[in-house]
């Protein structure tokens, strides 16, 4: 039992979930992982209509990203997107195979295509 905002609730509260690594793919594409230790692709495309997010349409400004108290951001902090929104919406299918034979090595660098990734797991780019 736990109490928030002077509510008690049975059970315990649900941890609060933050991302732990980010990185940027080709094709405005990030691959993130998760406090939870999951980890996926995320699709940056959809947001990049939205004028909050028309920013990061520049290729740059997009491999800018960085984690400010578990979360990605970008422009100094100027852009964000909640982790919560990023697990929910993120392609598992990429997840801990492409975290260890590729991202996990700082030789390699920070940015890997959607090719390199899909040879590296044996899967189609698509």
């Amino acid at each position: 039992m736990y109490e928030k905002n002077g509510i008690a609730y049975a059970g315990n509260p649900e941890p609060v979930l933050k991302v732990w690594g980010v990185r940027p793919l080709e094709d405005f594409k990030l691959w993130v992982r998760f406090s939870n230790e999951e980890s996926g692709v995320f699709d940056c495309k959809p947001l990049l209509e939205k004028p909050c997010y028309a920013p990061l349409k520049n290729p740059d400004v997009f491999r800018g990203v960085y984690l400010d108290y578990g979360v990605p951001v970008w422009n100094g902090g100027k852009i964000d997107i909640a982790p919560e929104y990023l697990y929910e919406h993120s392609d598992a299918a990429f997840c801990e195979a492409l975290y260890q034979e590729y991202l996990a090595d700082p030789d390699k660098g920070q940015t890997v295509t959607i090719e390199e990734a899909a040879q590296i797991l044996g899967v189609d780019a698509e």
